[in-house]
């Protein structure tokens, strides 16, 4: 009957654009898959990050396929940098603004003027306000940002400067818990250019570990409640 053969038509249709968007959905996810590897291989490089830093271990397990999450290591006259930073969102825009924070740190190493971990901070929150400004589509306003943790390992003077935007810096010594706070700003986003960012000098010790996480880690849910 023509009820019938509606039926199957109407069958065959579906079960063609099932097909393509399974077609589809697997086009996306090895383009993503792709795109994960490079980021992985600019940012979470462990054995880069034990070249510079050899008792250090980083884990990393993104939300979706590519982070908003990085990491960033950095020699600069016989002194140590460690970064960890949280952009933005999730997913590819979040993985785009990590590109360009990974960037502006290198950038800002080349600047003389900066010495500091806090100094580091103040060139990148400055250097993504005015890119994001710039780069505002059809007048509308780009707030993306980041928050940060920033070390600098002075291993021959046994010193440690640190210096955050939102991101706290836990030491272990002595199996005591230290915990220094950072400024509580993110990178660009709302915050003013001219934000000033805390520096902290530490004196470390033989057998200090030190952790620098995102809130990936902290916003973890579990336990019988199932809370963070």
């Amino acid at each position: 009957s023509r009820f019938k053969k509606e039926i199957i038509d109407y069958t065959s249709i579906k079960e063609k654009q099932h097909e393509q968007l399974v077609e589809k959905d697997k086009e996306i996810n090895a383009s993503m898959r792709y795109a994960q590897q490079i980021q992985m291989t600019l940012f979470f490089s462990v054995n880069e990050i034990k070249k510079i830093l050899e008792n250090s271990f980083g884990y990393i397990s993104p939300y979706n396929i590519v982070s908003g999450d990085f990491c960033w290591t950095a020699k600069n006259n016989n002194k140590v940098y460690l970064a960890v930073a949280d952009c933005t969102g999730h997913g590819v825009p979040a993985a785009l603004m990590t590109m360009m924070g990974h960037s502006l740190l290198n950038e800002g190493l080349t600047h003389q003027t900066i010495q500091h971990p806090a100094d580091l901070l103040s060139f990148v929150n400055k250097s993504l306000l005015a890119r994001l400004k710039e780069k505002s589509v059809n007048q509308t306003s780009l707030n993306d940002g980041m928050d940060i943790a920033i070390c600098l390992f002075d291993f021959e003077n046994n010193l440690m400067e640190y210096a955050a935007a939102n991101r706290p810096l836990y030491l272990i010594r002595n199996k005591e818990l230290l915990e220094t706070a950072p400024t509580k700003c993110s990178l660009g986003g709302h915050a003013p250019a001219e934000q000033v960012f805390q520096n902290h000098v530490i004196a470390t010790q033989k057998g200090d570990w030190v952790y620098l996480f995102t809130d990936g880690c902290t916003d973890q849910h579990g336990g019988e409640k199932g809370k963070k």
